[in-house]
């Protein structure tokens, strides 16, 4: 039906507009230069690979995290132990210090 021709001129039209990106040369010739640095190697390739996955995991876990603890501030474990303890006990403070004990070595046996 011509209706229906219309339609896909239409979608084909659009198609071409929309793509019509991969044949510009200045596009093709970025497209190269990734290709040429990025994947060429497969050793080059595996290491951006883990790479972008380390810095990119650790990039999320940054963002989230810091959005997680803007939308509950007031409501975390950090936030609220000292309002509940404001004074704690000696020796349990953030900036005190284990002192180790040598009681458990063995060697003073002589």
């Amino acid at each position: 039906s011509p209706a229906v021709r219309g339609q896909h001129s239409k979608l084909l039209k659009f198609c071409r507009r929309k793509f019509s990106n991969f044949q510009n040369p200045e596009k093709k010739s970025i497209q190269d230069a990734i290709y040429n640095v990025f994947m060429r190697s497969n050793v080059v390739y595996s290491t951006t690979v883990i790479t972008v996955a380390i810095f990119g995991g650790l990039a999320y876990d940054s963002v989230f995290e810091s959005l997680w603890k803007i939308n509950n501030k007031g409501k975390l474990f950090e936030d609220v132990i000292p309002q509940k303890f404001p004074n704690p006990p000696e020796g349990t403070g953030p900036d005190e210090e284990e002192e180790d004990d040598d009681d458990d070595d063995d060697d003073d046996d002589e």
